[in-house]
């Protein structure tokens, strides 16, 4: 599936919940946190609420160019289960297809991101080994700091809103956002 019909189909889902809701906020994790961001620049909505946010890939190499060339003859790439504490839902090893598609989506959020108006929580985890901090330094300098606030934790595994460690204070803290706004 090409990344163009994920954008497609979230933005008619938002333009219709829109006609039945009077507060719209988009929740999204890793690569649902830039298909957040995409929708934040977008819609006059409430606010997003991301996590692990995989907007720069921690092998560069990797992705730009072994994925795009090879991705079509490697389906997967076989998770180390040794050295990961990530959880995966659905899948025993990464799905390059998708892998590529998540990349080429992600250069058309990253132009976006200035026009960003909403507010946003970002939570960052110390412990995600998927989404390096240099993706917090990339929202921190491409939207305006007084449209976001940060959350940043030291256990979380890549998918935060998962049970994990620091749990109790993201939810608490995502309350809060909600209340506030």
């Amino acid at each position: 599936m090409k990344y163009a019909y994920w954008l497609d189909k979230v933005k008619k889902d938002v333009a219709l919940l829109s006609t039945k809701c009077d507060k719209i906020f988009i929740i999204g994790n890793s690569m649902g946190g830039v298909i957040s961001l995409y929708l934040a620049a977008l819609f006059p909505i409430n606010g997003f609420i991301i996590g692990g946010t995989v907007l720069k890939f921690k092998n560069p190499f990797e992705i730009k160019i072994l994925v795009p060339l090879l991705g079509k003859w490697i389906k997967s790439k076989i998770k180390n289960k040794k050295s990961s504490n990530i959880k995966f839902y659905g899948y025993n090893a990464y799905p390059l297809i998708a892998l590529n598609e998540f990349r080429k989506m992600n250069n058309v959020v990253m132009p976006l991101l200035k026009k960003i108006t909403v507010p946003g929580l970002v939570i960052h985890s110390k412990s995600d080994k998927m989404s390096l901090k240099a993706n917090l330094t990339i929202l921190e300098k491409q939207i305006n700091p007084k449209q976001i606030s940060k959350l940043i934790v030291d256990r979380a595994h890549h998918n935060m809103f998962d049970e994990n460690p620091d749990q109790k204070l993201i939810f608490t803290k995502i309350l809060n956002f909600l209340k506030k706004h």
